[in-house]
């Protein structure tokens, strides 16, 4: 038997009764998980397996689906609202289809529980999402840093970014083409999420970088955030 700190990620119903989980957990990554009975008028799990939930879950480890067979609430559910829920939603939408299963990925459960508390505070929540993104595209193996030797001498070129090749630099920049300069390369290297222009460079790459690994699929946090955007009008 596995114990484990967990988030949820996504539900749905199974069967009458029952849950089918996708669980973020700090040694085993992303898993599924079948939650039996939980959906039952007495069941205690009732009113816990839900998002931004802090969970200790207990299952057998193994290959394929496996049962929950304990889960206790570390802490309430952390207090979300707004443009800071979408935001949530928004990391679990790229965990969820971005992370392999059963992998461990420590971390970046480390900096999701770490964004997770500071959405919930005062604080700005552009450099949050902006320091998460970095985070989980360099685990998955898309570190931003170009080549040291870019940068030795000055490089009039403008340069793109494909997941397959990493940066490369074009002979002929399009308006329609995600370009970046040297500058703008070392600074997506040297992150200060102090400064609000690296904050819309960094925006941009990683909307350039996301957008190549969900292959064109829409999020639904990004179709709220578009929604709340036009009802503020």
């Amino acid at each position: 038997m596995t114990t484990e700190n967990a988030y949820v990620l996504h539900s749905r119903p199974y069967r009458e009764t029952s849950q089918l989980l996708t669980v973020f957990s700090s040694e085993y990554g992303k898993l599924g998980l079948v939650a039996r009975g939980s959906r039952s008028k007495n069941s205690k799990l009732r009113g816990i397996l839900q998002p931004f939930v802090p969970l200790r879950l207990e299952f057998r480890a193994g290959d394929g689906l496996q049962n929950l067979y304990q889960a206790e609430a570390l802490e309430m559910s952390i207090p979300l609202f707004k443009e800071r829920l979408y935001s949530a939603l928004y990391l679990n939408e790229l965990l969820y289809y971005l992370l392999d299963e059963r992998s461990e990925y420590q971390a970046v459960f480390t900096s999701y529980q770490n964004t997770l508390f500071e959405l919930a505070g005062q604080g700005t929540i552009a450099p949050q999402l902006r320091k998460f993104e970095l985070i989980l595209f360099s685990e998955l193996g898309y570190a931003v840093a170009p080549p040291a030797e870019w940068f030795v001498e000055k490089d009039p070129r403008w340069f793109s970014y494909d997941i397959e090749t990493g940066f490369y630099p074009l002979q002929y920049p399009t308006k329609t083409q995600q370009c970046f300069s040297q500058q703008q390369l070392y600074s997506l290297a040297n992150f200060d999420a102090e400064h609000p222009q690296e904050l819309e460079l960094v925006k941009r790459f990683c909307r350039l970088l996301s957008s190549q690994l969900l292959a064109g699929r829409t999020l639904k946090s990004r179709e709220l955030f578009t929604s709340r955007k036009k009802e503020s009008k």
